[in-house]
């Protein structure tokens, strides 16, 4: 069975009550990937959950 990653329904607010992404939901497998988007959207909170 190949490694896999799946998020589902995942939400975020930082401490001041700012929502970084809401219902999310992604699924990884074993390739390469890349995020991009502009600075401050989420990208580093994302990837520290």
């Amino acid at each position: 069975m190949p490694a896999s990653i799946t998020l589902s329904s995942l939400s975020f607010a930082l401490p001041d009550g700012r929502v970084l992404f809401s219902d999310l939901n992604f699924s990884f497998n074993q390739e390469r990937i890349g995020l991009l988007c502009q600075n401050g959207v989420g990208k580093s909170a994302l990837l520290r959950l």
